[in-house]
């Protein structure tokens, strides 16, 4: 069931350090890559409105990167690749917004990351391999900045999430992938 919350999503961009790392990848990727006018990192999408939120657009925050990724969506239903980040700043924020907005996540768990490649299929094993190869060694503990947060209303698949994790010709790859688990 497809419906639109108002202001519930609140995001931020990935700044200079990290379109360095992150654009030689989205422009060489076969698959559909995230817009790079709209690349960011989610630090909340809550169940409800955000009543009174009021972005911090001066605010920076450092994530560190600990490797990329193959999540299963359950709410979108697809799988996708994403850049994984340890930032005590996005997770820091997102508890202020729930604390002080009454956010409620739609995912059980905050999980910093910035997504790569939205829709993966087993179509071109050989990107998804270079780019966790590379996120694992030679990107791996490289610190990016994010800022420009933003909030905005979403659509989707919510509360309507399953752990089935479908079969996408994906098990050549030898990296488990992580099942987002919606809030029960």
């Amino acid at each position: 069931m497809m419906k639109t919350i108002e202001n519930n999503h609140v995001a931020v961009k990935p700044l200079d350090d990290a379109l360095a790392i992150v654009m030689p990848y989205m422009k060489a990727s076969p698959y559909n890559s995230s817009n790079p006018n709209v690349l960011h990192s989610s630090i909340i999408y809550s169940t409800s409105p955000l009543l009174g939120f009021k972005p911090d657009t001066k605010r920076k925050y450092k994530a560190k990167i600990i490797g990329a990724q193959l999540w299963y969506d359950p709410y979108m239903g697809i799988k996708d690749l994403v850049i994984a980040l340890d930032s005590p700043d996005l997770v820091n924020r997102q508890q202020e917004i729930v604390n002080k907005y009454r956010g409620v996540s739609i995912y059980q768990e905050y999980m910093p990351h910035l997504t790569l490649v939205y829709d993966i299929t087993g179509e071109f094993n050989y990107f998804v391999n270079e780019v966790l190869d590379a996120f694992a060694s030679r990107y791996k503990g490289k610190v990016i900045t994010f800022g420009d947060e933003y909030i905005e209303s979403s659509s989707g698949m919510l509360n309507q999430g399953s752990d089935v994790v479908p079969d996408t010709g994906l098990e050549m790859l030898v990296r488990p992938i992580k099942v987002l688990k919606p809030v029960e």
